[in-house]
């Protein structure tokens, strides 16, 4: 099964191939309802303009009355989910920066949208001395393992957070299946470990065999040539039987990470997107407790994390692909310890959006143009939400829409007709940041065709 180029470069750069197809065949759907879901959403921006306040991020500090709102949203928050777009150089930015501000209140833990293994091997990495070089050398080594940490502004903004919690570990968790690409680093690791010698050499040689699955992933432009998705049930079974009992822990760990993520891209492949994203989701939610219970048995008694994750993890609710993910499990859970949890999303208005992955042939999706107003597969299309741009017209430079006040006129019926996708996003969401011009991220090592000097 050979699947398009085209299919993987119109969205976002995300380390979950299921979810990327998923919000594309997701916005089509919207886009066809759109119209019979149409309201007047005049009082709504009215009512947003009304609820708006600047933003900037300056020397990385937010600054602006927005920031003020901001702080003393976080004296009673436990989770801060920030919902972005992949690939733009700004949520970087804003969530380094929102991290800052969020630490004294409590917060300590950064969780990203990558594999719970890989998010403990990015923290680790952001603590070396030469961090940037430590990266270098990771991807130089390990092409593609960690999904998104291979663009520069992403590693500053972990290394920043890192420092400034300056805890010894477990400041960056990983929650999110390992990425398709991920096997040589797992089997390198394996293989080092290992405590007999045939060990060693099996999971050393499984480590070659991904390293020529991702090879024929660049040179054929097709995802599934890539070692999760074409071996077979028999060597993962022989991993459990012939190196796992030489690792351990952390080849029990490994292992089961490694099939519940091949099964969500196979379940996927195979047509069944829905299972796929039921099965990511509850994948998403016992990764991020057992880092929480982690954090719980270190002395902390309700852990303060601030998530940066895709627009559709960050919603309250049911999401665009008809789960409940994070957002929901967060809001209940903080409400469970008297707190509450903060979904922000952030908004590019246009600009370019790096949108490349090593089966990706064209160089442009570096730079891929992007507008959100009219691009099919943007997240404001799958939304319904454009009203949020209509909004921030007259505003300049960066604007935050507190949507608290504005949900509760909608609850009280103050808002007139309103269409059911700006409904939606009052409720899942709880601020906007709209963003009016995005810069694709920096790719600081790639397959060995790009070196990130673009």
């Amino acid at each position: 099964m050979k699947l398009s180029t085209a299919s993987f470069v119109s969205a976002c750069t995300i380390c979950a191939l299921a979810g990327l197809l998923a919000w594309q065949r997701t916005a089509v759907a919207h886009a066809r309802t759109m119209s019979r879901a149409a309201g007047d959403d005049s009082l709504v921006i009215d009512a947003l303009r009304r609820a708006a306040a600047p933003l900037a991020v300056k020397d990385g500090v937010l600054q602006g009355r927005a920031a003020q709102v901001l702080d003393s949203a976080m004296t009673t928050a436990q989770f801060v989910l920030v919902g972005e777009s992949h690939g733009f150089v700004e949520p970087p930015a804003f969530t380094a920066a929102l991290f800052d501000l969020a630490r004294p209140h409590g917060f300590r833990h950064l969780a990203v949208e990558t594999g719970m293994l890989a998010g403990r091997a990015v923290d680790s990495l952001a603590r070396e001395h030469d961090a940037p070089r430590a990266f270098r050398t990771f991807y130089a080594t390990y092409p593609f393992s960690i999904a998104f940490y291979y663009w520069r502004e992403e590693q500053e903004m972990v290394t920043r957070a890192v420092a400034g919690t300056r805890a010894r570990d477990n400041v960056i968790w990983g929650f999110d299946q390992e990425l398709m690409f991920s096997p040589e680093w797992h089997f390198a690791t394996l293989s080092q470990q290992a405590r007999t010698p045939a060990a060693r050499r099996f999971a050393s040689e499984l480590a070659t065999r991904a390293r020529s699955s991702f090879d024929a992933v660049v040179r054929e432009h097709n995802p599934t040539k890539g070692f999760l998705l074409s071996a077979s049930d028999v060597t993962f079974d022989s991993v459990q039987r012939n190196i796992v009992p030489a690792t351990g822990n952390d080849g029990v760990e490994r292992l089961t990470q490694l099939r519940a993520s091949r099964a969500i891209y196979l379940d996927f492949m195979a047509g069944r997107g829905f299972q796929s994203n039921v099965a990511r989701s509850a994948l998403m939610k016992r990764n991020f407790a057992s880092s929480y219970q982690r954090a719980q048995a270190a002395g902390e008694r309700t852990p303060k994390v601030m998530f940066k994750v895709g627009v559709d993890h960050a919603m309250n609710g049911r999401t665009i692909t008809n789960v409940q993910d994070l957002g929901a499990l967060t809001h209940e859970l903080a409400a469970m310890n008297g707190m509450q949890a903060l979904s922000i999303l952030l908004v590019i208005g246009h600009g370019a959006q790096n949108a490349w992955l090593p089966f990706v042939g064209d160089t442009a999706a570096l730079h891929r143009r992007f507008n959100a107003a009219s691009d099919p597969a943007g997240e404001l299309t799958m939304l319904g939400a454009t009203t949020l741009l209509s909004a921030a017209e007259p505003m300049s430079g960066w604007t935050l829409f507190d949507l608290r006040p504005v949900r509760a006129l909608l609850a009280g019926r103050k808002l007139g007709s309103v269409s059911e996708q700006m409904q939606r996003v009052l409720y899942a969401y709880d601020m906007v940041v709209i963003i009016p011009e995005g810069h694709a991220s920096t790719l600081t090592t790639g397959d060995g065709t790009h070196d990130g000097t673009h």
